[in-house]
C-alpha cells in the first residue's frame, strides 16, 4: 500500500456557519466539528480525495485522485461526484456557485448545484502549467512544482484599459 496515497495533502481547516471541516493527515476521514462545542457532526471516509478545497453554501468540495465530490456541509452526506479529465494536480478553489480544480491535463469548473462539468481549459504542459489556485486581483494564478502560470481575461483588461484617461505626454524636444 502506498502510505502516501492514503493520507490527506496539508490543508487548512475551514471555518463556516459556526462548523470547523477538517482533513487531518493523520486521520482517514473528513470531519464536521461544532465550532463552539468541538462536539463531531459528522465525519466521511476519505477515499481517494486528497484536498479539502472550499465550502459555498451546502457544498464541501473535495477533491483528489481523477474526482471532484461535493459533500452535504450539513450532513456530510455525497451530493454529487464530478470526473477530472486527468489526476488532480494541485489545491483547487470554490466560488459562490462553483469548484474550480486543477489536474494533470487542465482546469475544470464544476457546477456546485448540479456537479456537471460547466468549463474545462486544457493545459498546453500540464506537468509545468497545474498547481495550487489561487485568485489575485483579476487574475488566476496556477503555482506547480517548477513553473508559475497566470491567467485572465483579455476582456475585462481592455474594458479597464478603455475605462482610463491618458494624459497628453511630455516630451522633451521641440515641438
Amino acid at each position: 500500500t502506498n502510505v502516501k496515497a492514503d493520507i490527506w495533502a496539508p490543508s487548512a481547516p475551514i471555518v463556516s456557519e459556526g462548523v470547523l471541516y477538517a482533513a487531518p493527515q493523520d486521520c482517514p476521514e473528513l470531519l464536521a466539528l461544532d465550532l463552539t462545542t468541538g462536539e463531531l457532526r459528522w465525519k466521511s471516509r476519505k477515499g481517494e480525495l486528497k484536498h479539502l478545497v472550499g465550502v459555498s453554501g451546502d457544498n464541501l468540495v473535495c477533491s483528489g485522485g481523477t474526482e471532484v465530490v461535493s459533500f452535504s456541509a450539513r450532513t456530510g452526506k455525497r451530493l454529487w461526484r464530478g470526473l477530472l479529465s486527468g489526476e488532480e494536480a494541485g489545491l483547487g478553489l470554490v466560488g459562490a456557485d462553483f469548484a474550480l480544480v486543477p489536474s494533470t491535463s487542465g482546469l475544470q469548473r464544476f457546477d456546485l448545484r448540479t456537479g456537471k462539468l460547466a468549463a474545462s481549459f486544457r493545459f498546453q504542459d500540464g506537468a509545468k502549467e497545474s498547481g495550487n489556485l489561487i485568485i489575485s486581483e483579476d487574475v488566476l494564478v496556477s503555482a506547480g512544482r517548477t513553473a508559475v502560470s497566470s491567467y485572465f481575461s483579455w476582456d475585462e483588461i481592455t474594458a479597464k484599459l478603455k475605462g482610463q484617461t491618458w494624459g497628453v505626454p511630455i516630451s522633451n524636444g521641440n515641438h
